[in-house]
């Protein structure tokens, strides 16, 4: 299982109500946006904002497991968007 799922099942939460609640904690977003075709997707969603919050330490797992890296060498889009960019390059 995987970080949200091992989060979700220690709080007897749901992987979407875990990620949403990561989300709500961050101090820089102001809002999540969420949808739902059901009242029962609602309600999932509603779940993560009530009575409970992820430690410190989950929310560093998660902001770890979260974070981009832009893979080493010239994959696409990289190499891509540095072709087309090779004219806007600062020259100092």
């Amino acid at each position: 299982m995987d970080a949200t799922g091992d989060i979700a099942k220690q709080y007897g939460k749901t992987q979407t109500q875990v990620a949403i609640r990561w989300l709500l904690q961050k101090d820089f977003i102001s809002s999540v946006i969420i949808g739902a075709k059901s009242i029962q997707q609602l309600e999932d969603n509603m779940g993560a904002g009530t009575g409970w919050k992820l430690t410190d330490e989950q929310m560093k797992l998660l902001d770890d497991l979260s974070s981009f890296h832009k893979p080493q060498g010239r994959m696409y889009p990289y190499f891509f968007i540095d072709m087309l960019n090779t004219d806007r390059a600062r020259k100092f």
